[in-house]
């Protein structure tokens, strides 16, 4: 039987940042399942053009982000793609192994945005 770890110093490195991880984790993939669910509905890669030099005209100039290219949009679309396929991934012959773990680890209140 394996022993538990009581080492504060790896205690504390896994409250502070091992569990902030999966937490920022799961969020990210719950934001990127709404974002595709949302660039689905929209059908986004008709109604954005794949042109650099298209620019979305939004709230940036207001709130001081800079303004964000059609391509930009698109890009990050396909970025939220990769990060829901790689937490549904199937690792070592268990399926959504990585969202499994998150699962494990996070309490209820995070797996929900």
């Amino acid at each position: 039987m394996s022993a538990n770890i009581t080492d504060p110093v790896v205690k504390q490195f896994s409250d502070d940042y091992v569990r902030t991880l999966a937490t920022n984790l799961t969020r990210v993939y719950l934001f990127s399942k709404q974002l595709l669910a949302r660039a689905r509905a929209l059908d986004i890669r008709k109604v954005v053009p794949d042109d650099a030099g298209a620019s979305l005209i939004d709230g940036s100039p207001a709130n001081g982000r800079p303004a964000i290219s059609a391509v930009h949009v698109l890009a990050l679309v396909e970025r939220a793609e990769e990060v829901v396929n790689w937490f549904e991934a199937e690792v070592d012959g268990q399926p959504e192994a990585v969202l499994t773990l998150l699962m494990e680890v996070v309490p209820d209140a995070v797996r929900t945005l």
